[in-house]
């Protein structure tokens, strides 16, 4: 819900219903995924179909979004996760336990983030650092294990109403496994439909010079094309 609110706002921003203004949703990592469930959202809204399957409650009526929807690119979207980067599983399931009662709490066995190689300008203190709290840890496992997995069977995010989908996934992604990707690419069911997968590339493909000029060449050539 606050993933498509904020869309809207942005597109409400720069007069994107009144001009037309060609769009598409982008995301990286855990973004990735969520842009898939806006894109989703977003296509079956233009289309008339309920999405209360997907949000448990309906649209705000007061969300708009222009008819110029070119679709989506989830890039190393978290759509799974690579079984050596979690803790054990008991350690797992006492963390999850942990969560509800301390979610803000910060643990080392938690993932680590580190905005050094991404900051925007280098000095900024705006992004996070430090380990994930065990709410947020908790999240990201829930969607990678079980709510992805359960709408993917469910054939709830086939995106079949989307014109454009790309996928783009690193070779050497430590993170997310590139097979999680293809399985995803395989279940769409939308009109174009590409899976990219960068040679040498890890999970953040798009903070290394040559990776991410492959990534948004290739991106723009796509969109752009008549």
């Amino acid at each position: 819900q606050q993933t498509v609110e904020f869309i809207s706002f942005v597109l409400s921003q720069i007069g994107a219903c009144e001009n037309e203004v060609p769009y598409a949703v982008c995301g990286a990592s855990m973004g990735g995924a969520l842009a898939v469930y806006a894109a989703e959202i977003i296509s079956r809204h233009l289309n008339n179909i309920p999405c209360d399957d997907l949000m448990g409650k309906s649209l705000h009526p007061s969300l708009s979004f222009p008819r110029t929807f070119l679709g989506v690119v989830p890039i190393t979207p978290a759509l799974g996760v690579r079984p050596e980067a979690l803790p054990p599983k008991p350690i797992v399931w006492a963390l999850s336990v942990a969560a509800s009662l301390l979610p803000s709490a910060q643990l080392s066995l938690a993932p680590l983030e580190d905005p050094e190689h991404y900051n925007c300008p280098p000095e900024t203190k705006r992004n996070y650092s430090g380990h994930w709290p065990l709410g947020t840890s908790k999240m990201l496992l829930d969607l990678t294990a079980y709510q992805i997995p359960h709408d993917v069977s469910r054939n709830k995010l086939t995106l079949a109403h989307v014109d454009k989908v790309l996928i783009l996934a690193g070779e050497k992604d430590r993170v997310i496994p590139v097979e999680s990707c293809q399985a995803f690419y395989d279940h769409l069911q939308c009109h174009y439909k590409d899976l990219k997968i960068l040679k040498k590339a890890d999970h953040d493909l798009l903070y290394e010079t040559k990776t991410s000029q492959i990534a948004l060449e290739y991106l723009f050539s796509v969109f752009t094309a008549k």
